[in-house]
């Protein structure tokens, strides 16, 4: 007990990125002075735990494991990443898996890597 602590972040966070318009006619117009001949893309994603351990001992380890969900609201897709924490003992233990859902259903590509 108390030789380690997670960071559990609640909510989602938000980027809206402002692209050339001339490049990207069928995005939505961005708003505001400087957003002139721009759109917008925005994107929201949910974090993953953090889990720190072992920094009382003088070697701290951070894992961060769960769902991380990244939202593009034009294109309607998804892309969900799973990161699993280094404490599994199985052989995919310090992995991400992701897949990625279009709009209309289905899966459109598979992701994974591992941590050494």
């Amino acid at each position: 007990m108390g030789k380690s602590f997670e960071i559990r972040l609640t909510g989602v966070a938000h980027a809206e990125l402002l692209l050339p318009e001339d490049e990207w006619p069928d995005y939505p117009k961005a708003k505001g002075k400087i957003s002139k001949g721009k759109v917008v893309e925005h994107y929201s994603w949910k974090k993953v735990t953090t889990n720190v351990s072992g920094f009382i001992l003088g070697s701290p380890t951070i894992d961060h494991y769960g769902d991380m969900v990244v939202c593009s609201y034009f294109l309607g897709s998804m892309i969900t990443g799973k990161f699993l924490d280094r404490s599994q003992t199985t052989e995919l233990a310090a992995s991400a898996f992701s897949h990625l859902n279009l709009r209309g259903g289905g899966v459109r590509m598979h992701m994974r890597s591992r941590a050494k």
